[in-house]
């Protein structure tokens, strides 16, 4: 049997529309999340070019890929994402 497993809703962090969109500040928020001791996140999801991690053209534009995402991730030490 695991233990419970926690996630921080990333909607939470800097939630205007232009305020979250480059790739350094996706870092910062994950490995914020990280060190505040969450293993997960919870990504907002949308099709608009201002929701950078829940369209998959602008996760494309900033990764490369979806595994240059979940890599992304990892170096963050983000090991799992829901939504």
């Amino acid at each position: 049997m695991t233990g419970i497993r926690w996630g921080y809703a990333i909607n939470q962090w800097k939630p205007q529309f232009d305020d979250f969109v480059r790739r350094e500040q996706h870092e910062r928020a994950l490995k914020t999340i990280s060190v505040a001791g969450f293993e997960g996140v919870e990504l907002s999801a949308g099709t608009g070019r201002w929701e950078p991690l829940g369209n998959p053209q602008q996760l494309a534009a900033n990764f490369g890929s979806l595994a240059g995402f979940r890599d992304f991730l990892v170096s963050c030490a983000i090991g799992a994402v829901s939504s």
